[in-house]
C-alpha cells in the first residue's frame, strides 16, 4: 500500500529537500487534509475503488485538485507532479498518479458522485463558518457554462454543448468560500434551483433538488 498521508512539516525540512516552485501547494494540500477533505473523499467514494492496493480515492482526487489549481486542463498534466521531486518530498509521496489511473476513476463517476462533491464543499464551508460565527453573511449565486463533448451534455443558451452548473460563494467572518453548487445540464434555465440551493446550504441535512 502506498503511503499517502500528507504530514505537517517544519520549515527546517526545506533545507534537506530538493528545490520546488510549488511549496505553497504543499501548504494547501496539508490544509485540505486538516479540514478533513481527504476523509470525506474516502468516506463518500470508497465504493469506486475495488482493489486495496495502489492509491486511495482521496489521494487521486487531491492530486486532481492540485493539477487544476496549478493550471492543468487535461489529465496528462498529472505527469507534472512527477516532474517536481521537491513537491513529492514535501507531501511524502513516492510518485504521482498516472493519467490513466485517474481516467479509470473518472469513468466511474455518475450524477450522484458529482452531487456528493458539492455536498462536501457545503459541509466544509458550514463547519468553517460555524467556527467563526460571523454576524453577517453575503451569498453570491451565479450560473456558469462549461463546454463539453460528453454524450450527456446539452445545448446551452450560448450556442455550444455543455453544462450549466449553479455556483455559490459566501462571504463572512473574514472568509470567502465557494460554499455550494448544483450540477445542471446545459439546457437548464440559469435561475433553476436557486431557492432549493440556498435552503440546502442553510440546512446541510436537507437534500438539494437535482435534475434528471
Amino acid at each position: 500500500m502506498i503511503s499517502q498521508r500528507i504530514r505537517n512539516f517544519k520549515l527546517g525540512t526545506l533545507r534537506r529537500t530538493q528545490v520546488t516552485g510549488s511549496a505553497g501547494m504543499a501548504l494547501l494540500l496539508t490544509f485540505a487534509q486538516d479540514l478533513g477533505l481527504g476523509k470525506e473523499f474516502d468516506r463518500l467514494f470508497s465504493h469506486l475503488k475495488q482493489r486495496q492496493r495502489g492509491y486511495s480515492v482521496s489521494a487521486l482526487l487531491l492530486s486532481f485538485l492540485r493539477m487544476v489549481i496549478q493550471g492543468g486542463d487535461q489529465l496528462n498534466d498529472l505527469d507534472l507532479l512527477d516532474a517536481d521531486p521537491g513537491l513529492l518530498a514535501l507531501t511524502r509521496m513516492p510518485s504521482g498518479p498516472r493519467p490513466n489511473t485517474m481516467a479509470d476513476l473518472a469513468r466511474k463517476f455518475r450524477r450522484r458522485e458529482v452531487h456528493a462533491l458539492a455536498e462536501i464543499g457545503m459541509r466544509l464551508a458550514v463547519r468553517a463558518l460555524r467556527a467563526r460565527q460571523p454576524k453577517r453573511l453575503i451569498l453570491d449565486i451565479d450560473s456558469t457554462l462549461i463546454q463539453s463533448d460528453m454524450p450527456m451534455a446539452k445545448m446551452t443558451y450560448d450556442g455550444f454543448r455543455g453544462f450549466n452548473p449553479l455556483l455559490g460563494m459566501v462571504r463572512g467572518g473574514g472568509l470567502n468560500l465557494p460554499a455550494f453548487s448544483v450540477f445542471r445540464l446545459g439546457n437548464e434555465a440559469p435561475q433553476e434551483h436557486n431557492v432549493s440551493l440556498v435552503r440546502s446550504w442553510l440546512d446541510p441535512t436537507r437534500p438539494v433538488i437535482t435534475t434528471g
